[in-house]
């Protein structure tokens, strides 16, 4: 196997390929360009994914990668649905959230599995992954300048975990309030 085979890493500076990979390259250039020769040098190059180290009581450790994300990220959908549900209806967010518990765990799971499908597909440990989702990094994958790009500049893990903090403290500051109100907050 080369050692010029693509490799899932962080992103780095685009220097270009190595010397010897450029050799390698030069040498290729000449191979057979007939679909029997082509058959015959044997088969294409595959992908060499980094070795995952990260084990599962890492990721979800209490300091882990995908904890305080999974709940940001419930976080964040739930307290969109109970403030349009309180728009339309009377009832105060802890009932929402007491009545409707089996679908709240059943939230949860997706919303966990959702979260960790990145490690499952690529072999990469979630920390990798969200150490080099950063906007800057995003927003150079993105080719053509638009609102795509301004997008993928803006939003990055550090804002996802900004916002997910700020809904997990404004539902239960709902909670709270409502409480104390006996009424909807958001009911006109």
């Amino acid at each position: 196997m080369s050692s010029c085979a693509p490799r899932l890493t962080p992103f780095k500076s685009a220097k270009g390929p190595s010397r010897s990979c450029q050799t390698q390259a030069a040498e290729n250039s000449t191979a057979p360009t007939t679909p029997a020769a082509i058959a015959s040098t044997g088969p294409p190059p595959t992908v060499i994914w980094a070795l995952d180290q990260e084990t599962t009581r890492e990721v979800f450790a209490f300091d882990g990668s995908a904890p305080e994300r999974t709940n940001g990220r419930a976080a964040m959908i739930g307290f969109t649905n109970i403030m349009f549900s309180e728009m339309g209806d009377t009832h105060t967010a802890w009932s929402q959230l007491s009545d409707n518990w089996f679908g709240i765990l059943l939230f949860g799971g997706i919303i966990t599995l959702a979260s960790i499908m990145p490690k499952v597909v690529s072999g990469t440990s979630l920390k990798t992954l969200h150490a080099t989702a950063t906007g800057r990094q995003v927003a150079t994958i993105i080719a053509e300048d638009g609102p795509l790009k301004v997008a993928g500049s803006i939003f990055d893990t550090s804002v996802e975990m900004f916002l997910g903090r700020t809904a997990m403290m404004g539902l239960v500051g709902l909670v709270l309030v409502e409480a104390i109100k006996g009424s909807p907050v958001f009911h006109p």
